[in-house]
């Protein structure tokens, strides 16, 4: 049976697991307060053990995703065989449809196995990220743009996120036609993330003019970074994206983190981009339901065999 609990039974029950950050109530707090909606926690016990527990935004009578790089926080039990993870998922789904309309989940790399939501109904998106680790060196044209010229104008640093990073990135958001409570939004994510001592600023400098700042969520526990935001540079700066991502990359690696997680290789111009630095292709998924589209699915299944 799934079961709502508090925040603080949500800390408890899953205090010795290595989670990521995204399972942490300070951080899921700050995406809620921000986007203005609310978290519930649930697990799911079997034979009186932890079986499986997550956690979601909610909106009324839908599960949803605020913003665009929170990793849903699903926990399922690697005590249980196959068949035994397959039917608590099952009957955390079949839970979870009958108390929202729709359902919007996003998961991490690390969930490979996603049929128990195709046979709930649920639609099932192939997304694509690059994963970085160390040791695996760059393609050799990085190192020869890095000679170029233009680069020794350069300067980069690391920095608590400040009122010019965050606000760079802001309008970019702007620009790509987010609303102004959108935006309002993810400058109030931003400033909270800081404050906990989640974020950082990777900024790039000419003289004292920000040409452009990569904002990144560090995971101290795991010791894993996600590139959240990164503002276009003009393209008259040339190799401007190539040293700032192999500063922020050394820099990192230099700190003791195991991966950086670049969020995101779905667009051919980016992903080409990205994939000069040597990182892993990874697939991830996003999966939705909506009990309107599977009530249309069924009748239309019956009217194919009348």
């Amino acid at each position: 049976m799934l079961t709502e609990i508090s925040e603080a039974e949500w800390a408890q029950a899953l205090e010795l697991e290595p989670l990521p950050v995204f399972f942490q109530p300070d951080y899921l707090s700050a995406v809620a307060n921000s986007f203005k909606v609310s978290i519930k926690y649930y697990v799911l016990k079997k034979k009186g053990k932890l079986a499986v527990a997550i956690a979601v935004f909610v909106k009324g009578r839908s599960i949803v995703l605020p913003e665009n790089f929170t990793y849903s926080p699903l926990w399922v039990s690697d005590a249980m065989d196959e068949r035994d993870r397959l039917e608590v998922l099952k009957q955390l789904l079949t839970s979870l449809k009958a108390s929202f309309y729709r359902i919007a989940l996003r998961f991490s790399v690390e969930v490979t196995d996603v049929r128990p939501f195709i046979w709930q109904g649920f639609q099932v998106e192939n997304r694509y990220t690059y994963i970085k680790t160390p040791g695996l060196q760059a393609h050799y044209s990085i190192e020869k743009n890095l000679k170029h010229k233009n680069v020794e104008s350069y300067n980069c640093i690391a920095q608590v996120p400040d009122a010019t990073s965050v606000r760079v990135n802001i309008r970019f958001l702007r620009s790509l036609g987010y609303s102004a409570k959108k935006t309002k939004a993810f400058m109030s994510l931003f400033t909270a993330l800081a404050e906990r001592g989640y974020l950082r600023a990777f900024s790039l400098y000419r003289a004292d003019i920000c040409l452009g700042s990569n904002l990144v969520l560090l995971d101290k526990k795991l010791l894993k970074a996600y590139m959240l935001a990164l503002n276009p540079i003009s393209r008259s700066e040339k190799y401007a994206h190539t040293f700032l991502y192999q500063y922020m990359i050394e820099t990192l690696f230099s700190q003791g983190h195991k991966e950086i997680d670049f969020c995101g290789a779905n667009m051919e111009g980016i992903a080409n981009f990205k994939s000069y630095f040597n990182p892993q292709l990874r697939p991830y998924f996003i999966i939705r339901y909506s009990a309107v589209r599977n009530r249309f699915k069924r009748v239309f299944q019956l009217i194919d065999r009348i």
